[in-house]
């Protein structure tokens, strides 16, 4: 499954997801999750979007995506306001990550170099397979390079420099 995340976060917040939809007619909205782990959207959880904090009432997978229900949130024309909003968490929530180990909303934006120099582009989302992620760095120009997030292709990461090194695999 293929997750943009269009925009930074606000400083302390990790973007978890964003308002696709109103969904149905009782407030309900459909959520694209910007995150692997659904912990942020369960029920009780509080998030903020672009313009107000929301408090989760109810959340259920439908079709790649969430249908999320909000306290104050309570037909559809309320629903529809919230549309293409960004949903936020706070990153003090989030556990202490191993070695080697990165959040997407990290990964995303890094700016991405082979071992020799040259620029492969901007990492703009992240593909799940089940067996690794594949990160896509799009360069100026539109072209994509799938990049297998393997310990032996990526040969460095610095999120502080906003920097990724790779060894591609012959062929990619």
């Amino acid at each position: 499954m293929k997750r943009k995340s269009p925009a930074k976060a606000p400083p302390g917040l990790l973007h978890v997801g964003t308002v696709a939809a109103a969904h149905g007619v009782a407030g309900s909205v459909k959520v694209i999750p910007h995150v692997a782990s659904l912990d942020f959207f369960a029920p009780g959880e509080r998030l903020r979007s672009d313009e107000r904090d929301l408090t989760v009432m109810d959340c259920r997978r439908a079709h790649g995506a969430l249908v999320l229900s909000f306290e104050g949130v309570g037909d559809r024309d309320a629903a529809s306001l919230l549309r293409g909003a960004r949903l936020f968490a706070d990153r003090s929530r989030l556990p202490a990550l191993e070695e080697g180990e990165y959040y997407w909303a990290d990964v995303i934006g890094l700016a991405v170099f082979t071992v020799s120099g040259k620029r492969l582009g901007t990492v703009t989302s992240i593909i799940e397979t089940g067996a690794n992620d594949v990160y896509a760095a799009t360069d100026e120009a539109g072209g994509e390079t799938l990049i297998p997030a393997l310990e032996w292709v990526i040969r460095e990461v610095d999120i502080a420099g906003k920097r990724m090194v790779v060894d591609l695999p012959e062929g990619l």
